[in-house]
């Protein structure tokens, strides 16, 4: 079994927004770094992290509920087609066997 077929039907995180994610975070990490010498510094940048980090996993916790919507619309909208199919197969039939 393949790795696609393995996650097939699992519902991730864009690798995008992941990138982006990691960016944002790095980036203001790295910046901290340079002010690490103050303790009053050190306190506002672990608060900047902290908020970072909040705000993105609530972001790719948006995105995930998200698609996951998505999905289950998609799911509806083929059940509501099969059902539709099979109706106009069965008056087909009947329309057949009447002759």
């Amino acid at each position: 079994m393949s790795d696609k077929d393995k996650n097939k039907g699992a519902v991730g995180i864009n690798p995008v927004v992941a990138a982006v994610t990691g960016a944002i975070v790095g980036g203001v990490a790295a910046a901290g770094a340079m002010a690490l010498g103050d303790e009053k510094n050190r306190e506002k940048i672990s608060d900047a992290l902290s908020n970072v980090k909040d705000k993105s996993m609530d972001y790719a916790e948006g995105v995930k509920q998200e698609i996951q919507e998505r999905k289950e619309e998609v799911v509806e909208k083929v059940a509501e087609g099969k059902e539709k199919v099979l109706d106009k197969a069965e008056s087909i039939k009947d329309v057949l066997t009447e002759e």
